[in-house]
């Protein structure tokens, strides 16, 4: 199966004076395999020391949404304490559809607690963060790629919610109309690209990202790739939204890589890039 990166790090401040050490922290599910992937500056190598710890992970209780009031009384008993993901709520009840649920999750030494809808609950539950506003991607035809402007429209995005990364490759909550050939048929976009082939240093590419809505913000940045490529993103404090306009011959803006390299949005994998989130 396709890997999944559950959290990154480029050299922590924390560090002392040498930053270029880095620190990462996730919750682990168990009986699962977990691998460190180690990259260094430019064609730099050699050796690394790697430390690894582990501390006890929360308590899971009873989730804070649809409860009985049974379930609440356990709430306050157990000092507030809720899941941590939709696996955790599966386990504590095997009978638990799909839908919205809450979790709580713990940054900086702050609690939030926050909603997702969980998906795939009968077998590999997975967190989803459900849009309330218009969220979208766009390649937009013309140049050296005729055809149709490819649209798709997201309703629901994939969040890990340990790192609170975006899967922006996740399109399972999406529609999306128009056909473009651009050494594929492409048909649909990830999250948060903005692409075209007009002309050099084009724009014509649009993307929305507006999380108005719920809990979260974008702190992950964005940036332009491709041959020429023209755009960039604005930010609305008003609507808690990114606007992204990117193009160039061919050329895209979409959220940072997490490899180091630029890949054509349209066929990149979902360990390539991710949008990072943080709370509100």
């Amino acid at each position: 199966s396709e890997e999944e990166c559950v959290a990154g790090n480029n050299d922590d401040a924390g560090c002392g004076i040498w930053n270029k050490a880095s620190t990462v922290q996730f919750q682990s599910e168990p009986n699962v395999l977990y691998a460190v992937y180690v990259d260094s500056p430019r064609t730099s190598g050699g050796l690394f020391e790697l430390s690894v710890s582990c501390v006890d992970a929360p308590a899971a209780g009873p989730i804070l949404g649809d409860t009985t009031t049974e379930e609440k009384n356990e709430v306050e008993a157990f000092g507030n304490v809720g899941y941590i993901s939709c696996a955790a709520i599966r386990n504590r009840n095997p009978s638990n559809d799909d839908g919205e649920y809450m979790l709580e999750k713990t940054v900086d030494g702050v609690s939030t607690e926050f909603k997702v809808w969980c998906h795939n609950m009968d077998s590999d539950p997975k967190e989803y963060l459900s849009l309330t506003k218009n969220n979208f991607s766009q390649y937009t035809e013309g140049g050296a790629k005729p055809g149709q402007t490819v649209k798709t429209t997201f309703t629901k995005i994939r969040l890990n919610v340990t790192s609170l990364m975006i899967d922006i490759n996740d399109r399972t909550f999406s529609t999306s109309v128009g056909k473009i050939y651009h050494d594929i048929n492409v048909t649909s976009m990830p999250f948060a690209v903005a692409q075209d082939c007009s002309t050099p240093y084009g724009r014509t590419g649009r993307a929305l990202i507006n999380l108005s809505g719920t809990p979260f913000k974008v702190i992950g940045g964005f940036s332009k790739g491709g041959y020429l490529p023209g755009g960039g993103a604005s930010y609305d404090s008003s609507t808690n939204s990114w606007k992204l306009e990117g193009g160039g011959y061919c050329g895209w803006c979409v959220a940072n890589s997490q490899t180091r390299e630029s890949y054509v949005p349209h066929m990149i994998k979902s360990i390539h890039h991710a949008l990072e989130l943080t709370f509100e």
